[in-house]
């Protein structure tokens, strides 16, 4: 507990806070949160979108050992496509899937249990209808814990708290405190942290948004994400940054079963 605060500036009292009350799973977001048992990922599939263009853009999804950005200006689907991977990382390894855990950090207060409970049924929907499945909404949402820091330094907290066996690490959104304090030097740090999960074998999808017509977070982030996608209000997804995909669009829908 004691190595967690170094670099971070919180206090024991704070980190123990934050692991009681900043944590929750969304199968029981009345309860605190606890950690999930160890297990090892057998695989490093992709986590697929649902989206045959996008996922074909990002050179199959969300890669593991790698870090995603999704950029875009509000209302434009990035806490839904981050929605939609969480909830994908959870599919059955006998469907292809990574049968995985998720880790939620949710900066934005944007994530929705409602939302999140109706994307899960869609896709056990989807998965039983392809091959008969047995997986159940209840057990793909508490395979996603949820942190929800309240500033910049409890999201550095949240990052350290996370569990080396996360198949999947979301923060939505980054921006959003680090830019309010101009704080260079911890964006540096959280950008360590998330490439750090990334080399333990998760895939890390980050939202930024946008300022001046550009992705926000200036130098400090700028060469943190291996892959960097646009959303657009008129539902077209382009990638900006790409180690494998040139300059390409896509177009995606938003509809009651999520991320299409």
């Amino acid at each position: 507990m004691e190595a967690l605060t170094t670099g971070t500036s919180l206090s024991l009292r704070e980190v123990g806070l934050l692991g009681k009350k900043g944590v929750r799973r969304v199968c029981d977001l009345d309860v605190e949160g606890t950690p999930c048992e160890p297990e090892r990922r057998p695989s490093a599939s992709p986590i697929i979108s649902f989206n045959k263009s996008i996922d074909a853009l990002l050179n199959g999804g969300a890669r593991a050992g790698s870090v995603l950005e999704i950029v875009g200006a509000p209302g434009t689907g990035k806490t839904q496509l981050c929605l939609q991977f969480a909830v994908n990382a959870t599919i059955p390894r006998e469907l292809g899937g990574r049968e995985g855990r998720v880790a939620f950090v949710d900066v934005d207060a944007s994530f929705c249990a409602e939302r999140a409970h109706q994307t899960a049924s869609a896709m056990v929907r989807h998965v039983r209808k392809m091959r008969g499945s047995l997986t159940t909404t209840e057990e793909v949402l508490r395979r996603i814990r949820v942190f929800a820091p309240a500033d910049d330094v409890e999201v550095l907290a949240a990052l350290e708290l996370i569990d080396d066996d996360a198949d999947l690490v979301v923060v939505d959104s980054l921006a959003a405190p680090f830019r309010a304090n101009n704080r260079p030097r911890l964006i540096a740090r959280a950008a360590l942290l998330l490439a750090r999960h990334a080399h333990k074998g998760a895939a890390v999808v980050v939202t930024n948004h946008i300022s001046w017509g550009r992705p926000a977070l200036g130098e400090s982030w700028s060469h943190a994400a291996d892959t960097r996608v646009l959303l657009e209000r008129n539902n077209v997804a382009t990638i900006l940054k790409s180690p494998t995909c040139p300059r390409k669009t896509a177009t995606f829908r938003i509809d009651d079963r999520g991320f299409r």
